[in-house]
């Protein structure tokens, strides 16, 4: 009996990182390029995940710093919401952003022949990115680093 292998860690990262820039790009109008920076610039600010199954196993994570996160919102929105609704809004436009850049991605990675997986997005602490220092791809954009992340499970 031979075991299934799932597929380079690459075929997944570098989909969702040409995924990240275009949608940041074409769908949201920032400038965005992958980048070589090293730590995530993300720190304090906003984190959302969601888990893949199929031909990867693991959790794919956005973060970004509340700047950043708040430039996306005001460009999604068309404008900024009340101080109290912020923080709120904030995590759910990252939600709604990894939402858009996995989904694209899967449909990409299907023509390919890797079916996934994928669940709802959820906010989670941006303080957990740390520990996934190899998996990680910064896009550098005009109003800030962005951070994508993979963490496989086992």
């Amino acid at each position: 009996m031979v075991a299934a292998t799932s597929p380079n860690i690459s075929a997944l990262i570098a989909p969702l990182t040409d995924q990240a820039v275009l949608y940041l790009t074409q769908g949201i109008g920032l400038e965005a390029l992958p980048s070589h920076a090293s730590g995530s610039g993300c720190e304090g600010g906003f984190a959302s995940a969601l888990e893949i199954g199929g031909a990867f196993h693991g959790s794919v994570f956005l973060a970004a710093g509340e700047g950043t996160a708040s430039a996306i919102m005001v460009r999604i929105l068309g404008g900024d919401v009340a101080a109290e609704e912020r923080p709120m809004m904030l995590q759910d436009t990252l939600c709604e952003v990894l939402n858009m850049i996995v989904g694209n991605t899967t449909q990409r990675l299907d023509e390919a022949g890797m079916r996934i997986t994928v669940s709802t997005p959820s906010p989670v602490d941006s303080a957990s990115l740390d520990s996934l220092q190899h998996h990680h791809q910064t896009i550098s954009t005009d109003s800030g680093p962005i951070v994508l992340a993979y963490k496989e499970l086992t």
